[in-house]
C-alpha cells in the first residue's frame, strides 16, 4: 500500500492567465508516485500587481491550499540567467561567491544584487580540471516582488523556479527514451514570448527568449489580423528559431538534433505543427507529460505542463 508522503501547489502564470496544480506525492516500495489530485486555471489581463494577486487569491481558494501544502512557482523575463559553464570546483562554502564573480560580465543586471544557485552536473577526475556547472542568478528585485505577489495573496512558495528549467524538468519526466548525445529542442509559448530550451544526455543546457505574439497569432484574437500580416510575423518568428538552431548547432558543435517538444496553451493550435515543419525545418512533438500524471483530472494538452512539473519537484 503506497504511503502518501505530502502534497504540492505549482503555480506558473503570465500576463493572461494563472495555472495550478495540486499534485500528491505518495511512497511505495522504494518509488514515489505523483498522481495530480486538482487542476485550475484563472483567466484574466493581468495589467497590474492588484489584478493579479486577485487572481492568486482565487486559485488559492479553488485548490483549497492549505498551511500543510508546499508551493512553488517560477520566473521568467530578462533579469533571470542560466548557463552551463566549465569551472574548477572549490570547497562548497566558496562556490557561489566564486561562480558570481565568473559570470558577473555576462549578467544584464547587478551581480551583487542577485541571488545565484548551481548544479555540478559532471564533475572532473582531477581537482586542477574543470567540471561541468550549471549557473542560475536572478535579480533580488525580481525575486522579492514575485514573493510579495504571493504574501499577499496569502501563500508562502518553498522554492521559486526559473522558467527554461521548469521547461527542461518537463522533458526529462517525459516516459520517453532519450537518445544519448542528441540535443533535444523544447519550445514553450506564452502570449508574448517563445522560450527556447535546448538539453539532452551530454548535450549542453542553453535557453533562449523570443518575443513572439503567440496569443494574436495562434489565440482568440488571430481573427482581428489580417492573414498577410499574420504570415509575416510567423515567417518572422520561424527565421528567429532557425538562428537559434544554427547557433547551437555550430557553438556547441552537435551531431544530431531530436524531436521538438511544444509546450503551453497555443501549442494546440492546428498550424503550428505543419508551420514548424515547413518553415523551421524541425520535427514538433507535444508534450504527452501532463496526460501521465492527470488521467483523473483531464489537463488541457500543453496548458499545465509546467504547473505540474513544479509541483513535482523533489528537493522538499
Amino acid at each position: 500500500m503506497a504511503q502518501k508522503l505530502h502534497t504540492s501547489v505549482g503555480i506558473e502564470f503570465d500576463n493572461l492567465g494563472i495555472r495550478a496544480a495540486k499534485v500528491s506525492a505518495s511512497k511505495k516500495g522504494k518509488y514515489i508516485q505523483h498522481a495530480v489530485e486538482k487542476l485550475e486555471e484563472v483567466r484574466g489581463t493581468f495589467k497590474d500587481d492588484k489584478e493579479l494577486i486577485e487572481g492568486l487569491r482565487k486559485v488559492k481558494s479553488k485548490l483549497s491550499v492549505g498551511m500543510n501544502d508546499t508551493v512553488v512557482t517560477c520566473i521568467s523575463g530578462k533579469q533571470i540567467h542560466i548557463a552551463q559553464i566549465p569551472f574548477r570546483l572549490v570547497p562548497d562554502n566558496e562556490m557561489k561567491s566564486a561562480l558570481k564573480f565568473e559570470v558577473r560580465k555576462s549578467l544584464s543586471f547587478e551581480s551583487s544584487s542577485s541571488t545565484l544557485d548551481y548544479q555540478v552536473m559532471e564533475t572532473a577526475e582531477a581537482k586542477e580540471e574543470t567540471s561541468t556547472v550549471l549557473v542560475v542568478a536572478a535579480a533580488n528585485m525580481l525575486i522579492e516582488k514575485h514573493l510579495m505577489l504571493f504574501d499577499k495573496a496569502g501563500m508562502k512558495p518553498m522554492a521559486v523556479d526559473v522558467l527554461p528549467l521548469a521547461i527542461s524538468n518537463v522533458f526529462w519526466r517525459e516516459s520517453i527514451e532519450k537518445e544519448y548525445g542528441s540535443a533535444y529542442t523544447m519550445i514553450h509559448l506564452s502570449p508574448t514570448t517563445c522560450t527556447m530550451v535546448f538539453d539532452g544526455s551530454e548535450a549542453q543546457f542553453y535557453t533562449r527568449a523570443i518575443a513572439f505574439s503567440a496569443s494574436e497569432l495562434l489565440g482568440e484574437g488571430k481573427e482581428a489580423i489580417a492573414e498577410a500580416e499574420r504570415q509575416r510575423r510567423l515567417s518572422s518568428f520561424a527565421d528567429e528559431v532557425k538562428r537559434s538552431l544554427s547557433y547551437y548547432e555550430k557553438t556547441y558543435r552537435v551531431p544530431k538534433f531530436s524531436e521538438c517538444y511544444l509546450m503551453g496553451e497555443y501549442v494546440t493550435a492546428p498550424e503550428l505543427i505543419a508551420f514548424l515543419k515547413s518553415d523551421v525545418g524541425i520535427e514538433g512533438k507535444y508534450s504527452e507529460f501532463a496526460g501521465v500524471y492527470s488521467e483523473n483530472v483531464g489537463a488541457a494538452q500543453g496548458k499545465f505542463d509546467i504547473a505540474i512539473a513544479l509541483a513535482m519537484r523533489t528537493d522538499h
